[in-house]
């Protein structure tokens, strides 16, 4: 599933309609499972990502750092650390596969945060009901 579609689908939910407050509190475990089932598959994803990320990594630092069994030639010592950051990660496919990841990632924590909106519409709800008690002259 795309972002776009997500934060669309939350765009049509997240509206608390003031005159049914009553159905609205009634329909967070709706909605609530509805986003959480859509954050567990996007998660599972990012850490299947996350696991081929390594693989990948450990693949093409190999192909990097060795051409034809040798060590890149150049005249510099230079540590392992500074090797990946420099050689490795600068390899395209690396950042072809890190830049999806890294979507991935995004989409997981925007579906953690709606799921944090979701989590406090009760409050929400119930600050609105307590304001009108209040305007009213009953609270």
């Amino acid at each position: 599933m795309k972002i776009e579609e997500i934060m669309e689908m939350w765009g049509e939910d997240y509206h608390i309609d003031d005159k049914d407050l009553d159905n609205e509190s009634l329909n967070i475990p709706n909605k609530h499972q509805k986003y959480l089932d859509i954050y567990s598959k996007e998660k599972r994803k990012l850490s299947d990502l996350e696991t081929h990320w390594k693989v990948l990594f450990q693949q093409r630092w190999e192909v990097v750092i060795s051409k034809n069994g040798k060590a890149p030639e150049h005249n510099i010592r230079i540590s392992k650390t500074e090797l990946e950051r420099h050689y490795v990660s600068a390899d395209e496919v690396l950042q072809k596969a890190e830049k999806i990841m890294n979507e991935q990632k995004g989409k997981v924590e925007y579906l953690k945060s709606v799921l944090s909106m979701i989590e406090n519409r009760s409050f929400h709800i119930n600050n609105a009901i307590n304001w009108r008690k209040f305007v009213a002259g009953l609270g």
